[in-house]
């Protein structure tokens, strides 16, 4: 995932863009804690959102590293599991210990937030 959010930046600051949206969900039954897929057989629940986590930091952390002064758009979606929220969590960490004074920055957004606004 860090490779692609790597490209991501790289091709977003090469086609002029100010920024990027993301919007990384874990919409499937199987990122349910419970799934019987996990056995954790030598870890633990708190194994994996510790992952989820710092796969959401090494992700940002690529992106910036391409496309440093991004404005970032962050859709978390509903998070209903802390398997979905950890990534969320991660991404938003990373850009804190970036810079004070970046020109970009991370916003925390919905959906709806991306609504036409106007006569309809």
């Amino acid at each position: 995932m860090g490779r692609n959010f790597r490209s991501l930046g790289k091709a977003a600051k090469s086609a002029g863009f100010r920024g990027v949206s993301i919007d990384v969900e874990y919409p499937y039954p199987r990122y349910e804690l419970e799934h019987p897929v996990y056995t954790y057989d030598g870890y633990t629940p708190g194994d994996l959102l510790d992952a989820a986590y710092r796969q959401g930091r090494v992700s940002m952390a690529n992106l910036l590293d391409e496309f440093p002064d991004a404005v970032i758009m962050c859709l978390a979606g509903n998070a209903p599991h802390a398997s979905d929220r950890k990534p969320v969590h991660g991404r938003a960490h990373r850009p804190r210990w970036r810079s004070a004074t970046a020109p970009g920055g991370f916003h925390l957004a919905t959906e709806y937030a991306l609504q036409p606004v106007g006569p309809r």
